[in-house]
């Protein structure tokens, strides 16, 4: 039987004290949430594409991470000292679009910056 997730984030440090108490379980318990790393692409009845990504341990915590430093202003976050910052901090408090919206958009950003990336910029003369 699944269990649930708790609201209150006891799930992740149930897992986390299982994982201390039995590391040799946790590397196959680790490989067996990679394994099941994926995505899928549908259209729905009106047209509309849908993806549903189901991220591995590290991916999942980098998204997340990036999601919650770019909507942080939105979601209660750390006010900045800096007059530019607070102006893009409140800009962003301004926004008309869901956070949902947003974490797309943001999430469309950073595809197409990849995509458009010139290789040397990215890797440098060292690129292997």
């Amino acid at each position: 039987m699944r269990t649930p997730p708790a609201p209150d984030g006891t799930t992740a440090r149930r897992a986390s004290l299982k994982d201390m108490l039995d590391p040799a379980g946790a590397e196959a318990r680790y490989a067996a949430r990679f394994g099941k790393r994926s995505y899928r692409w549908s259209v729905t009845a009106d047209g509309l594409r849908q993806a549903h990504i189901t991220f591995d341990d590290e991916m999942g915590e980098w998204v997340r991470g990036l999601l919650d430093a770019a909507l942080s202003p939105r979601r209660g976050g750390p006010r900045f000292v800096a007059t530019d910052e607070k102006e893009k901090a409140d800009a962003l408090i301004r926004d008309p679009r869901t956070n949902e919206q947003l974490a797309y958009d943001l999430f469309i950003d950073l595809l197409r910056a990849g995509a458009f990336a010139n290789v040397e910029d990215v890797y440098g003369a060292n690129r292997r």
